[in-house]
């Protein structure tokens, strides 16, 4: 599937997302000035359920992470840090997961975590591996979960909140 094949993109306010030709092994074009906050979904028609190899043809000069975060029909099912290939058009083929997928139409979402990247396609290969684990999910902390007594650092002259009384400390003096 090539990168700039989507079905839909949002760019980021600060985005300047786009095409330009590629120097990568079959020439065409290749996504770049890719932003924190753009995304990109794809219409993927999967002939036959099974287990199947992600992988992504990136190039980055300097590397980013966390990367690329990937949902399949609104479900997280990978996440790719982009390595240092010393180029903008240096390319290089990063090994996701292997995931189970089911046979139909299914939107893969490509969603950017951080800059400095170029994408040129994504595949997917039927593989007889066992489908990975799916990454997980770490729920957002809640204020009620904050209430009690907690320090932040070890060291002396941390910061810490004290249950009940109203106020933090410096172990120097009480606010």
């Amino acid at each position: 599937i090539q990168a700039e094949n989507w079905s839909s993109v949002i760019p980021s306010a600060q985005s300047d997302i786009g095409t330009q030709s590629t120097s990568d092994d079959g020439g065409g074009d290749n996504v770049g000035w890719i932003s924190m906050g753009d995304w990109m979904e794809y219409t993927l028609n999967i002939d036959e359920a099974g287990n199947y190899q992600m992988n992504y043809r990136v190039a980055s000069s300097g590397g980013s992470s966390p990367g690329f975060k990937i949902l399949l029909n609104g479900t997280w099912i990978d996440q790719i840090v982009m390595p240092n290939t010393g180029g903008w058009q240096n390319w290089q083929t990063v090994q996701g997961r292997v995931l189970s997928l089911d046979a139909g139409q299914q939107t893969l979402r490509v969603e950017v975590e951080s800059s400095g990247m170029n994408f040129n396609w994504l595949q997917l290969v039927a593989s007889d591996e066992e489908a990975d684990a799916l990454p997980v999910v770490i729920p957002p902390i809640t204020a009620s979960e904050l209430i009690g007594s907690w320090q932040l650092a070890p060291q002396a002259s941390a910061l810490s909140v004290i249950s009940g009384g109203g106020g933090w400390s410096n172990d120097l003096a009480m606010v």
